[in-house]
Protein backbone atom coordinates (compact mmCIF):
# COMPACT_ATOMS: atom_id res chain seq x y z
CA UNK A 1 0.00 0.00 0.00
CA UNK A 2 0.98 3.63 -0.87
CA UNK A 3 1.99 6.13 1.58
CA UNK A 4 -0.85 8.15 -0.09
CA UNK A 5 -2.90 5.36 0.13
CA UNK A 6 -2.73 5.14 4.07
CA UNK A 7 -3.10 8.44 4.21
CA UNK A 8 -6.36 8.19 2.47
CA UNK A 9 -7.48 5.35 4.67
CA UNK A 10 -6.71 7.73 7.74
CA UNK A 11 -8.19 10.58 6.54
CA UNK A 12 -4.83 12.22 7.42
CA UNK A 13 -3.57 14.84 5.62
CA UNK A 14 0.21 15.11 5.75
CA UNK A 15 1.85 17.27 7.52
CA UNK A 16 5.31 16.44 5.41
CA UNK A 17 5.64 14.15 2.14
CA UNK A 18 8.91 13.59 0.73
CA UNK A 19 8.01 10.70 -1.44
CA UNK A 20 5.55 8.28 -2.11
CA UNK A 21 7.33 5.00 -0.85
CA UNK A 22 4.95 1.70 -1.25
CA UNK A 23 4.47 0.43 2.56
CA UNK A 24 5.18 -3.37 3.14
CA UNK A 25 5.66 -3.35 7.16
CA UNK A 26 4.26 -1.18 10.10
CA UNK A 27 6.40 -0.76 13.14
CA UNK A 28 5.20 -0.42 16.85
CA UNK A 29 8.62 -1.38 18.45
CA UNK A 30 11.39 0.66 17.36
CA UNK A 31 13.68 -2.17 18.39
CA UNK A 32 12.74 -4.47 15.65
CA UNK A 33 13.20 -2.37 12.61
CA UNK A 34 14.40 -4.53 9.53
CA UNK A 35 13.53 -3.15 6.52
CA UNK A 36 13.61 0.50 6.94
CA UNK A 37 12.79 1.93 3.30
CA UNK A 38 9.52 0.40 3.66
CA UNK A 39 8.58 0.41 7.10
CA UNK A 40 5.67 2.56 8.71
CA UNK A 41 5.97 3.37 12.02
CA UNK A 42 3.84 4.18 14.64
CA UNK A 43 4.51 6.25 17.68
CA UNK A 44 2.02 4.60 20.05
CA UNK A 45 2.97 6.02 23.52
CA UNK A 46 2.49 3.66 26.41
CA UNK A 47 1.81 4.68 30.59
CA UNK A 48 5.81 4.33 30.58
CA UNK A 49 6.99 5.96 27.61
CA UNK A 50 6.49 8.38 25.03
CA UNK A 51 7.19 6.71 20.91
CA UNK A 52 7.45 10.07 19.72
CA UNK A 53 11.10 10.07 21.19
CA UNK A 54 12.25 7.26 18.34
CA UNK A 55 11.44 9.21 15.87
CA UNK A 56 14.95 11.05 15.11
CA UNK A 57 16.25 7.24 16.07
CA UNK A 58 14.67 5.70 13.22
CA UNK A 59 15.02 8.73 10.57
CA UNK A 60 18.67 7.89 11.80
CA UNK A 61 18.27 4.16 10.68
CA UNK A 62 16.55 5.61 7.32
CA UNK A 63 13.44 5.09 8.31
CA UNK A 64 10.93 7.50 6.58
CA UNK A 65 7.89 6.91 7.15
CA UNK A 66 6.15 7.92 10.66
CA UNK A 67 2.84 8.07 12.07
CA UNK A 68 2.75 10.61 14.75
CA UNK A 69 0.15 12.03 17.30
CA UNK A 70 1.47 15.15 18.50
CA UNK A 71 3.76 17.11 15.92
CA UNK A 72 5.27 19.56 19.09
CA UNK A 73 7.39 17.07 20.03
CA UNK A 74 9.07 16.43 16.56
CA UNK A 75 11.67 18.35 15.59
CA UNK A 76 11.07 18.68 12.10
CA UNK A 77 14.19 20.70 10.78
CA UNK A 78 16.01 17.44 11.52
CA UNK A 79 13.48 14.95 9.57
CA UNK A 80 13.68 16.98 5.92
CA UNK A 81 13.16 13.54 4.27
CA UNK A 82 10.59 12.68 6.28
CA UNK A 83 6.72 11.45 5.59
CA UNK A 84 4.69 12.27 8.03
CA UNK A 85 1.27 11.95 8.91
CA UNK A 86 -0.62 13.68 12.11
CA UNK A 87 -2.99 11.41 13.63
CA UNK A 88 -5.83 11.92 16.51
CA UNK A 89 -4.40 8.58 17.88
CA UNK A 90 -1.79 6.42 16.38
CA UNK A 91 -3.23 2.95 17.63
CA UNK A 92 -6.56 3.68 16.07
CA UNK A 93 -4.47 4.42 12.78
CA UNK A 94 -2.48 1.06 13.23
CA UNK A 95 -6.39 -0.59 13.93
CA UNK A 96 -7.57 1.16 10.64
CA UNK A 97 -5.50 -0.01 8.72
CA UNK A 98 -5.24 -3.66 9.31
CA UNK A 99 -9.04 -3.57 9.04
CA UNK A 100 -9.09 -1.65 5.36
CA UNK A 101 -6.22 -4.52 4.54
CA UNK A 102 -8.47 -7.32 6.18
CA UNK A 103 -11.07 -6.36 3.83
CA UNK A 104 -9.18 -6.79 0.58
CA UNK A 105 -9.69 -11.18 1.37
CA UNK A 106 -12.19 -13.63 1.27
CA UNK A 107 -10.75 -16.52 2.50
CA UNK A 108 -11.85 -17.93 6.08
CA UNK A 109 -10.27 -16.39 8.69
CA UNK A 110 -11.16 -18.98 12.20
CA UNK A 111 -10.99 -16.25 15.20
CA UNK A 112 -9.91 -17.70 18.94
CA UNK A 113 -10.29 -16.20 22.15
CA UNK A 114 -10.70 -17.20 25.65
CA UNK A 115 -8.70 -16.71 28.93
CA UNK A 116 -6.03 -19.79 28.32
CA UNK A 117 -5.26 -22.21 24.96
CA UNK A 118 -5.31 -19.49 22.38
CA UNK A 119 -2.11 -20.08 21.11
CA UNK A 120 -2.01 -23.72 21.63
CA UNK A 121 -4.70 -24.32 20.11
CA UNK A 122 -3.74 -21.89 17.41
CA UNK A 123 -0.33 -23.54 16.81
CA UNK A 124 -2.00 -26.88 16.71
CA UNK A 125 -4.66 -26.09 13.84
CA UNK A 126 -1.81 -24.96 11.90
CA UNK A 127 -0.18 -28.58 12.65
CA UNK A 128 -3.28 -30.01 11.54
CA UNK A 129 -3.97 -28.03 8.48
CA UNK A 130 -1.17 -27.06 6.82
CA UNK A 131 -0.70 -30.34 4.51
CA UNK A 132 -4.79 -28.70 3.51
CA UNK A 133 -3.95 -25.06 3.47
CA UNK A 134 -1.74 -22.68 2.91
CA UNK A 135 -2.25 -20.95 6.16
CA UNK A 136 -1.42 -17.25 7.81
CA UNK A 137 -1.64 -17.13 11.78
CA UNK A 138 -0.53 -15.05 14.47
CA UNK A 139 3.00 -14.64 15.13
CA UNK A 140 3.44 -16.36 19.02
CA UNK A 141 1.30 -14.44 21.29
CA UNK A 142 0.23 -11.65 19.31
CA UNK A 143 -3.24 -11.02 19.99
CA UNK A 144 -3.53 -7.72 21.83
CA UNK A 145 -4.66 -4.44 20.33
CA UNK A 146 -1.37 -3.82 18.69
CA UNK A 147 -0.91 -7.49 18.12
CA UNK A 148 -3.85 -8.39 16.61
CA UNK A 149 -3.23 -5.34 13.22
CA UNK A 150 0.23 -6.14 13.49
CA UNK A 151 -0.83 -9.93 12.76
CA UNK A 152 -3.88 -9.72 10.11
CA UNK A 153 -1.28 -7.10 8.05
CA UNK A 154 0.50 -9.74 6.86
CA UNK A 155 -2.65 -11.20 5.06
CA UNK A 156 -1.82 -11.53 1.16
CA UNK A 157 -3.02 -13.44 -1.60
CA UNK A 158 -0.68 -16.64 -1.38
CA UNK A 159 -2.57 -17.63 1.82
CA UNK A 160 -6.30 -19.12 1.47
CA UNK A 161 -6.68 -19.27 5.54
CA UNK A 162 -6.27 -17.38 8.05
CA UNK A 163 -5.80 -17.93 11.89
CA UNK A 164 -5.49 -15.30 14.27
CA UNK A 165 -6.11 -15.05 18.28
CA UNK A 166 -7.96 -11.84 20.27
CA UNK A 167 -7.30 -11.67 23.89
CA UNK A 168 -8.86 -8.75 25.77
CA UNK A 169 -8.21 -6.64 29.27
CA UNK A 170 -10.69 -4.63 29.80
CA UNK A 171 -14.55 -3.56 27.89
CA UNK A 172 -14.89 -2.30 24.63
CA UNK A 173 -11.16 -4.03 23.40
CA UNK A 174 -12.74 -6.93 21.82
CA UNK A 175 -15.17 -4.78 19.29
CA UNK A 176 -11.87 -3.06 18.02
CA UNK A 177 -10.24 -6.75 17.62
CA UNK A 178 -13.64 -7.69 15.78
CA UNK A 179 -13.25 -5.53 12.89
CA UNK A 180 -9.93 -6.58 12.03
CA UNK A 181 -10.74 -10.35 12.37
CA UNK A 182 -13.79 -10.40 11.26
CA UNK A 183 -13.77 -14.27 11.41
CA UNK A 184 -16.28 -16.71 9.67
CA UNK A 185 -15.29 -19.05 12.05
CA UNK A 186 -15.41 -18.74 16.16
CA UNK A 187 -13.55 -20.69 18.65
CA UNK A 188 -13.63 -20.14 22.39
CA UNK A 189 -10.79 -22.15 24.55
CA UNK A 190 -11.58 -22.17 27.87
CA UNK A 191 -13.04 -19.31 30.37
CA UNK A 192 -11.32 -18.95 33.49
CA UNK A 193 -9.74 -15.81 35.70
CA UNK A 194 -7.11 -14.93 33.59
CA UNK A 195 -6.94 -11.45 33.16
CA UNK A 196 -10.39 -10.88 34.69
CA UNK A 197 -9.43 -7.61 36.68
CA UNK A 198 -10.77 -5.34 33.84
CA UNK A 199 -14.18 -6.63 33.85
CA UNK A 200 -17.04 -6.16 36.75
CA UNK A 201 -17.48 -10.44 36.46
CA UNK A 202 -17.40 -13.34 34.51
CA UNK A 203 -20.64 -12.46 33.02
CA UNK A 204 -19.39 -9.42 31.84
CA UNK A 205 -15.80 -11.00 30.51
CA UNK A 206 -17.84 -13.70 28.77
CA UNK A 207 -19.80 -11.25 27.04
CA UNK A 208 -16.96 -9.29 26.01
CA UNK A 209 -15.48 -11.98 24.36
CA UNK A 210 -17.83 -13.20 22.42
CA UNK A 211 -18.19 -9.86 20.69
CA UNK A 212 -15.76 -10.99 18.59
CA UNK A 213 -18.36 -13.52 17.00
CA UNK A 214 -20.47 -10.61 15.64
CA UNK A 215 -20.16 -11.45 11.80
CA UNK A 216 -19.12 -15.01 12.56
CA UNK A 217 -21.22 -18.06 10.59
CA UNK A 218 -19.74 -20.97 13.52
CA UNK A 219 -18.64 -20.88 16.97
CA UNK A 220 -17.08 -23.64 18.13
CA UNK A 221 -17.19 -23.98 22.27
CA UNK A 222 -17.49 -26.69 25.24
CA UNK A 223 -21.49 -26.69 26.40
CA UNK A 224 -19.61 -28.40 29.62
CA UNK A 225 -19.35 -24.72 30.47
CA UNK A 226 -22.78 -23.71 31.81
CA UNK A 227 -22.36 -20.30 32.47
CA UNK A 228 -20.55 -19.59 28.78
CA UNK A 229 -23.80 -21.77 27.23
CA UNK A 230 -25.91 -19.68 28.58
CA UNK A 231 -24.19 -16.77 27.35
CA UNK A 232 -23.77 -17.85 23.89
CA UNK A 233 -27.24 -18.70 23.86
CA UNK A 234 -28.39 -14.78 24.96
CA UNK A 235 -25.53 -13.77 22.71
CA UNK A 236 -27.07 -15.37 19.46
CA UNK A 237 -30.49 -14.66 20.51
CA UNK A 238 -29.21 -10.09 20.62
CA UNK A 239 -26.42 -10.06 18.38
CA UNK A 240 -26.08 -12.58 15.64
CA UNK A 241 -28.95 -14.49 15.00
CA UNK A 242 -27.75 -16.71 12.33
CA UNK A 243 -24.34 -17.88 14.02
CA UNK A 244 -24.40 -21.58 14.40
CA UNK A 245 -23.20 -23.55 17.57
CA UNK A 246 -20.80 -26.03 16.99
CA UNK A 247 -20.93 -27.27 21.08
CA UNK A 248 -18.55 -29.93 22.47
CA UNK A 249 -19.32 -31.54 25.70
CA UNK A 250 -17.61 -34.52 27.63
CA UNK A 251 -20.90 -35.30 29.73
CA UNK A 252 -23.88 -34.14 28.01
CA UNK A 253 -25.57 -33.80 24.61
CA UNK A 254 -23.35 -31.62 22.33
CA UNK A 255 -22.60 -31.91 18.11
CA UNK A 256 -19.77 -33.60 19.82
CA UNK A 257 -19.78 -35.85 22.22
CA UNK A 258 -17.03 -37.02 24.15
CA UNK A 259 -17.97 -40.68 25.10
CA UNK A 260 -14.54 -41.94 26.73
CA UNK A 261 -11.34 -41.15 27.45
CA UNK A 262 -8.55 -43.30 28.29
CA UNK A 263 -5.61 -42.31 29.45
CA UNK A 264 -2.19 -44.62 28.63
CA UNK A 265 1.36 -43.64 29.30
CA UNK A 266 2.12 -42.14 26.11
CA UNK A 267 -1.34 -40.33 25.47
CA UNK A 268 -4.95 -40.75 25.66
CA UNK A 269 -7.24 -42.56 23.45
CA UNK A 270 -10.56 -40.50 22.47
CA UNK A 271 -13.81 -42.12 21.35
CA UNK A 272 -16.64 -39.69 20.03
CA UNK A 273 -19.59 -39.47 17.98
CA UNK A 274 -20.41 -37.06 15.35
CA UNK A 275 -23.92 -37.06 13.48
CA UNK A 276 -24.75 -40.31 15.13
CA UNK A 277 -21.21 -42.07 14.11
CA UNK A 278 -18.75 -42.97 16.85
CA UNK A 279 -15.12 -42.61 15.61
CA UNK A 280 -11.72 -42.65 17.96
CA UNK A 281 -8.60 -40.38 17.80
CA UNK A 282 -5.29 -40.26 19.79
CA UNK A 283 -3.12 -37.13 21.22
CA UNK A 284 0.38 -37.94 22.33
CA UNK A 285 -0.69 -36.22 25.63
CA UNK A 286 -2.36 -36.78 28.80
CA UNK A 287 -2.76 -33.76 30.70
CA UNK A 288 -6.39 -31.86 31.37
CA UNK A 289 -5.12 -28.75 29.11
CA UNK A 290 -4.02 -30.48 25.85
CA UNK A 291 -7.13 -32.83 25.62
CA UNK A 292 -9.67 -29.99 25.52
CA UNK A 293 -7.90 -28.20 23.42
CA UNK A 294 -7.47 -31.35 21.36
CA UNK A 295 -11.18 -31.68 21.52
CA UNK A 296 -11.09 -27.79 19.80
CA UNK A 297 -8.90 -28.68 17.11
CA UNK A 298 -11.85 -31.54 16.14
CA UNK A 299 -14.03 -29.53 16.29
CA UNK A 300 -12.61 -27.40 13.57
CA UNK A 301 -11.52 -29.88 11.72
CA UNK A 302 -15.16 -31.58 11.20
CA UNK A 303 -16.59 -27.74 10.49
CA UNK A 304 -13.82 -28.06 7.80
CA UNK A 305 -15.21 -31.30 6.46
CA UNK A 306 -12.12 -33.50 7.47
CA UNK A 307 -13.08 -37.21 7.64
CA UNK A 308 -12.42 -39.13 10.65
CA UNK A 309 -9.72 -41.44 9.22
CA UNK A 310 -7.90 -38.38 8.61
CA UNK A 311 -8.85 -37.21 12.07
CA UNK A 312 -7.02 -39.67 13.49
CA UNK A 313 -3.59 -39.74 11.66
CA UNK A 314 -3.44 -36.22 12.15
CA UNK A 315 -4.14 -36.21 15.49
CA UNK A 316 -1.39 -38.34 16.89
CA UNK A 317 1.47 -36.30 15.13
CA UNK A 318 0.42 -33.37 17.44
CA UNK A 319 3.58 -31.62 18.74
CA UNK A 320 4.20 -29.87 21.92
CA UNK A 321 4.28 -26.25 21.37
CA UNK A 322 7.20 -24.93 22.96
CA UNK A 323 5.90 -21.73 23.78
CA UNK A 324 4.23 -22.02 27.96
CA UNK A 325 4.01 -23.93 30.17
CA UNK A 326 7.07 -25.69 29.01
CA UNK A 327 8.43 -28.43 31.49
CA UNK A 328 12.07 -29.16 31.52
CA UNK A 329 14.55 -31.33 33.17
CA UNK A 330 16.51 -29.27 36.23
CA UNK A 331 19.70 -30.09 38.09
CA UNK A 332 19.55 -32.66 41.48
CA UNK A 333 16.05 -34.44 39.81
CA UNK A 334 14.33 -30.61 39.65
CA UNK A 335 11.48 -30.16 36.98
CA UNK A 336 11.67 -26.22 35.84
CA UNK A 337 8.06 -24.88 34.23
CA UNK A 338 8.52 -22.34 32.04
CA UNK A 339 6.01 -19.84 32.04
CA UNK A 340 7.59 -16.70 30.36
CA UNK A 341 4.85 -16.28 28.00
CA UNK A 342 1.78 -16.87 30.66
CA UNK A 343 2.01 -16.56 33.92
CA UNK A 344 -1.69 -17.15 35.46
CA UNK A 345 -2.52 -19.10 38.38
CA UNK A 346 -5.44 -21.23 35.94
CA UNK A 347 -2.33 -22.22 33.97
CA UNK A 348 -0.32 -23.06 36.35
CA UNK A 349 -3.08 -25.37 38.54
CA UNK A 350 -4.03 -27.62 35.13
Amino acid sequence: MLFSEIAEVLNAKPVQQHSNPSIEWLLTDSRKLVLPETTLFFTINSAKRNAHVFVKELYDKNLRNFVVQNIEEIDMVSLPEANILLVPDALDALQMIASHHRSKFNYPVIGITGSNGKTMVKEWLYQLLSDQYKIIRSPRSYNSQTGVPLSVWQMDDEYNLGIFEAGISTINEMSKLQSIIKPGIGLITFIGDAHAEGFENINQKIKEKLSLFTEANCLIYCKDDALLHDQVQQFIKDHNPSLECFSWSLKNNADLRILTTERGQNGTLVTAEWNKENFKFFIPFTDKASLHNAISCCCVLLKLNINSSAIFEKMRHLRQVEMRLELKEGIQHCSIINDSYSADINSLSI
